[in-house]
């Protein structure tokens, strides 16, 4: 073999070897490639399958011939945001939207019920399968408004345990995030329920309002006693008129059994410690139950299908002769201190402080007056904030896609939701929305206005008529709301039993004169004490016997 074929040989080995290294180096590449997508490797269901997962809402199919409505657009953009109706409108709910754009971008495959469907078997949907042996969701997306108990749930064996997956992602330690209403969402130190919205507790008024009631303006050094004395102290002041409803928020109030819910919700992030120990203190609540108790004994004017007209006409002012937005203000005196937040309740025109305070600044400012906002802090001490979970996801045990259930949930935690929904536990989305706030308006309905047109009341037509349009918040509003960001001292979910149920009796027995506040206090701790010792025995999802037996 001569010179010339020696280096030919050699040549062609050389490019062999290179061949077959840029071979390998492509298959390494390409197995890196699916390692990556592996971590997600059980998304792909098997053939055919797919998830079901239940809503907080109601079905669309019970909109028959008006379907196609839609009060607020299910997608808003930065300009006029926009939000209003209710969140259960069946061709406007947002975690629908959220879970079909999942779909469209997975390919899975997904299933949508509404927890408050309507059915032969009645009563609750979740608890009727379990009593047919018949499968649960695989996962539910919750708001405040679901009475569940959670921690019984997950005692009883039926919730998925996201632990695992969480942990492997480092997402409590992720900074994007708002760590403290992850952490809300665990139960007994697993993360059981994945949060992704979440409110805070404050109280709105005028400066005119304190003014005329001769209280100090609060500020963020005011601890939750001092809160709760200036809402004592206003109940006192306006004891002898007819004209002020002293206290306002979103939870409806039986005549003389009244608690706002926002006062224990604040107070207390959770109730139960991990090791299942009872944090609610007897003092606490007895001072909670002597406002109460002080606030049901004034005498309101009945403000007359309150419920049908805007909340224009539900803002303290001075003025009788201004009209706000255009409308009639005969009943805009009649509050002196909203309260926003709370975590149970019926589903108002508000659930979050964000769209509460443009509101009642756009409403002050037409009457000539000043919005004061102010926190209300935890028991823990000044200038710190309980948070209230408003929406998460929960996952059954039951399912056989685990990871795809918690993908879905960090989906969801990762959505952009108008302000309406509250704010959102990914940092960036939620500072995002609070910049934007101060350079655009709200664009909000009444919350009736879906049901009113459901119920012939109201022509679609008409509904323009009825928007409220707000102004950019001030700098130093948002300045408030982002110091309580700052300084959130935990977060709990909604726990109906204690918040509908124990507390609604208590109070009942309050305003009936059967106990007074410190022994009504100590009812609620002895009946809190009863169910943790028979709760794993209780129906999974309800048991109208044992909630009825508070009222006896």
């Amino acid at each position: 073999m001569d010179l010339c074929q020696r280096l030919e040989e050699a040549m062609k080995k050389q490019v062999f070897i290179l061949i077959l290294c840029l071979l390998i180096l492509c298959t390494g590449c390409k197995t890196a490639v699916e390692n990556a997508a592996g971590s997600k490797a059980d998304l792909h269901l098997e053939e055919g399958d797919g998830l079901t997962v239940y809503v907080t809402g109601v079905s669309s199919t019970l909109l028959t011939e008006k379907e196609e409505l839609t009060i607020y657009p299910s997608k808003y953009t930065v300009g006029p945001q926009i939000a209003g109706g209710e969140m259960n409108s069946g061709s406007g709910n947002i975690f629908v939207q959220a879970l079909e754009e999942y779909s469209e971008k997975t390919g899975i495959k997904i299933e949508i019920h509404f927890l408050e469907e309507t059915g032969e078997e009645g009563g609750d949907p979740l608890q009727f399968l379990y009593d047919q042996n018949r499968p649960l969701p695989d996962l539910l997306i919750a708001s405040k408004h679901t009475g569940y108990d959670y921690e019984r749930l997950a005692r009883q064996g039926l919730l998925l345990d996201f632990t695992e997956y969480a942990e492997r992602e480092g997402l409590l330690q992720e900074d994007d995030y708002y760590t403290q209403i992850l952490e809300g969402g665990q139960i007994a130190g697993k993360q059981y329920t994945l949060p992704f919205l979440f409110n805070l507790n404050a109280l709105l008024t005028s400066d005119a309002y304190l003014s005329e009631m001769q209280m100090p303006r609060p500020d963020q050094s005011s601890s939750y006693e001092e809160i709760l004395y200036l809402l004592e102290n206003s109940c006192h002041q306006t004891q002898s008129s007819n004209t002020k409803e002293a206290i306002w928020d979103a939870s409806m109030r039986p005549a003389g059994k009244y608690l706002p819910n926002i006062l224990t919700a604040a107070g207390y992030p959770c109730y139960w410690s991990v090791d299942q120990e009872l944090l609610l203190q007897e003092s606490a609540i007895t001072k909670i139950f002597s406002l109460m108790e002080q606030y049901n004994q004034q005498e309101f004017v009945n403000i007359l299908n309150w419920q049908q007209q805007s909340y224009w006409q539900n803002v303290n002012g001075h003025n009788k002769s201004t009209a706000i937005a255009g409308m009639e203000a005969s009943a805009y005196e009649e509050i002196g201190i909203f309260l926003s937040g709370g975590r149970c309740g019926s589903l108002n025109f508000y659930s979050s402080l964000l769209t509460d305070a443009a509101y009642f600044h756009t409403a002050y400012q037409k009457a000539g007056e000043e919005l004061v906002l102010c926190g209300i802090p935890s028991l823990q001490g000044v200038n710190t904030y309980s948070a209230n979970i408003t929406g998460f996801a929960v996952g059954f045990a039951s399912t056989q896609y685990p990871e795809v259930c918690y993908d879905i949930a960090r989906y969801l935690a990762d959505y952009a939701y108008p302000p309406f929904y509250g704010f959102s536990v990914n940092r960036r989305l939620t500072e995002k929305q609070l910049q934007e706030a101060q350079h655009t308006s709200f664009i909000l309905y009444p919350n009736d206005i879906w049901s009113r047109v459901m119920t012939g009341g109201l022509k679609q037509s008409e509904i323009e008529s009825y928007q409220i349009k707000t102004m950019p918040l001030e700098p130093e509003t948002i300045a408030c709301i982002e110091n309580m960001l700052d300084h959130i001292a935990g977060a709990g979910l909604p726990w109906g039993v204690l918040e509908r149920e124990i507390y609604a009796a208590a109070l009942g027995k309050l305003g009936d004169a059967a106990l007074t506040p410190k022994q009504a206090s100590a009812w609620v701790i002895e009946k809190l004490a009863e169910y943790q010792r028979i709760q794993s025995d209780l129906k999974p999802f309800y048991d109208e016997a044992y909630t009825l037996s508070f009222a006896e």
